[in-house]
């Protein structure tokens, strides 16, 4: 399991020990922070990662867990002698409720693993959208540089083929003109030289793109044929 948040509340002498001895039982578990009430701003800054346990006797319970259910934030909740279990599911409809027993942590410990499993895939689909978006992106601006390509090309040749017939007036042009055609003339060479490798790189991002949709094909023939 990749190493998730369980931030513990705690009141100090509730279940917490429990549930981290259960959790920390295991080969690779989730990083575990207990604390108090006082510091429930940490959970508030919790990564997508996070799973909030809220301890059975953690001051101004209510307080806390009304502002985790604002805060959307994955919450589990051990019973203690006094709630109302009702009461509770009714206030805070995404709250998951656990006994104060053996049975009830070893319960919390495996549903808690559950739901980590689920906020890593949550936060590996969020992350590929996010560089699927920018690949997008990025896809977008080199297809508008190919479509432009030809249109520039030309204006460029127009360029190129001004300043050379304008250089071949050697004698009826300043020396100050011809230093600056000279110029437009050597910009406008770096500039089809870039146009070029533009081209180049769409070529080779086609042969790429076949290459791999070969690969591709081949494999999903090997699979099937294996099959």
């Amino acid at each position: 399991m990749e190493r998730s948040q369980v931030i513990i509340l705690s009141s100090g002498e509730d279940a917490s020990l429990d549930i981290v001895g259960r959790w920390q039982e295991q080969f690779e578990g989730p990083n575990i922070t207990v604390l108090s009430k006082g510091h429930l701003a940490a959970a508030f800054s919790a990564a997508l990662q996070t799973l909030v346990v809220v301890g059975p006797n953690v001051e101004q319970k209510e307080e806390v867990l009304h502002t985790l259910e604002n805060r959307h934030i994955p919450t589990f909740c051990v019973l203690a002698a006094g709630d109302n279990l009702s009461t509770l599911l009714k206030r805070y409809p995404s709250l998951l409720v656990f006994p104060d027993s053996l049975e009830g942590t070893d319960a919390l410990v495996r549903m808690g693993n559950h739901v980590l499993l689920r906020l890593i895939a949550e936060s590996r689909i969020e992350q590929t959208e996010a560089n699927l978006q920018n690949l997008n992106s990025q896809a977008q601006l080199g297809r508008y540089i190919i479509d432009i390509r030809h249109n520039f090309n030309n204006c460029l040749t127009a360029v190129l083929g001004n300043a050379e017939l304008l250089l071949m007036e050697n004698g009826n042009l300043p020396a100050h003109f011809k230093d600056q055609l000279d110029t437009i003339l050597s910009m406008a060479l770096r500039m089809h030289q870039m146009m070029q490798r533009l081209s180049s790189l769409e070529t080779e991002m086609q042969f790429a793109d076949r290459h791999s949709q070969g690969e591709a094909k081949s494999e999903k023939n090997a699979y099937v044929s294996g099959s």
